[in-house]
């Protein structure tokens, strides 16, 4: 697996490297809590071992893994839902869908008609995915969305292309074909560098609206489609 590294265009990836950083503190902190805890009587809830087997392979209690997931959507008839990358512009910036820049968690899942999971939080910053994957039409890849809240306000979209593993070559020829698509629909983009880290190579593309909106393709650990308004 290649080591994931940070870039601006994505808070998130700060996020999460903080995250993996206070790890240890937050588990140590936690444990001598427990031991605070239970030695004033308080009464805590524990898991049962037996709720990660469900008889034939280990799973959190009756929570269905993604591809469990999509069978049983298959199975009820459910369509899956699908991303396009013809929806990331309203003809004035760069958006996702039809989603306004600036909108609170509340009003984002009443547009959307579903709720948000909440991913990662850091300050004023919180992340949230959207239920289940979404497939990328132009290419039939499964993929996730993240949402980013600024203050409690959308500022940036991402859909993420790695919820499939792919094979290095077939990455290598993934990233270019979403380039050419992009500058089919949206012009040549403003700016593209890469980076060499050991064997591993980072990739970003940008494209920026008048409204100073951006979307930019960044190649990592995973292949994101970053949309972030100009705020």
């Amino acid at each position: 697996m290649k080591k994931m590294k940070c870039f601006a265009l994505s808070l998130a990836f700060l996020g999460c490297l903080a995250g993996c950083g206070q790890a240890d503190t937050q588990r140590q902190t936690g444990e001598q809590s427990a031991v605070g805890q239970e030695g004033e009587g308080a009464r805590m809830a524990k898991l049962d071992v037996e709720q990660l087997k469900n008889g034939e392979s280990f799973q959190f209690g009756k929570v269905p893994w993604r591809s469990e997931l999509r069978e049983m959507q298959a199975a009820d008839g459910m369509d899956e839902a699908s991303v396009s990358l013809k929806e990331l512009s309203n003809g004035e910036g760069y958006r996702f869908g039809e989603l306004p820049w600036d909108s609170s968690v509340e009003e984002i899942e009443t547009l959307l008609d579903e709720g948000l999971i909440s991913s990662d939080q850091m300050e004023d910053v919180e992340v949230y995915k959207l239920w289940g994957t979404r497939t990328l039409e132009e290419f039939g890849k499964q993929t996730d969305v993240q949402l980013e809240f600024h203050s409690g306000k959308l500022k940036m979209a991402a859909i993420l292309c790695g919820v499939e593993e792919m094979e290095e070559e077939e990455e290598e020829e993934f990233y270019p074909k979403i380039i050419s698509e992009l500058t089919a629909l949206y012009g040549e983009p403003q700016d593209s560098q890469s980076a060499e880290y050991g064997t591993d190579t980072f990739k970003y593309t940008v494209w920026r609206a008048d409204d100073q909106s951006s979307l930019s393709v960044i190649r990592d650990k995973v292949i994101q489609i970053v949309v972030a308004s100009a705020g």
